[in-house]
C-alpha cells in the first residue's frame, strides 16, 4: 500500500529471569518514545494492534493520545501484551468465541 514501515526496538520479556530481561526496560522506554513520534508524524484516526509485544508501545501511546485503538486477537487465549492493553482498547476483535 506504499506505507513506510518503521520498526521499534522492542522484544518480548522472558518469563524467567535472564540477562535479556535487564535490557527490556530500556527497549520499552525507547520504543514508547519512538511510537509517540510516529503517531505525531502520521496522525492516525485509529491504531490497530494484531497482538504481540511489537504492537504494545504503539497501542499504549495511541491510548495516551486518546486515539481510538482496536486489538485483534487471533489466538484462543490472549497474550500478555493484549491482556495489558485490553483495558484501554476501544474495540477487541477475536478469532474465537
Amino acid at each position: 500500500a506504499g506505507y513506510k514501515i518503521e520498526g521499534l526496538w522492542i522484544s518480548g520479556i522472558q518469563r524467567r529471569l535472564t540477562a535479556k530481561n535487564l535490557l527490556f526496560p530500556v527497549k520499552l522506554v525507547k520504543s514508547l518514545w519512538k511510537a509517540r513520534d510516529i503517531i505525531k508524524k502520521f496522525q492516525p484516526d485509529v491504531v490497530i494492534g494484531t497482538g504481540g509485544f511489537a504492537s504494545g508501545p504503539l497501542l499504549q501511546m495511541a491510548n495516551r493520545e486518546n486515539i481510538p485503538t482496536l486489538i485483534q486477537e487471533q489466538n484462543s487465549y490472549p497474550g500478555i501484551t493484549n491482556k495489558l492493553l485490553a483495558k484501554g482498547a476501544n474495540t477487541i476483535c477475536t478469532a474465537y468465541p
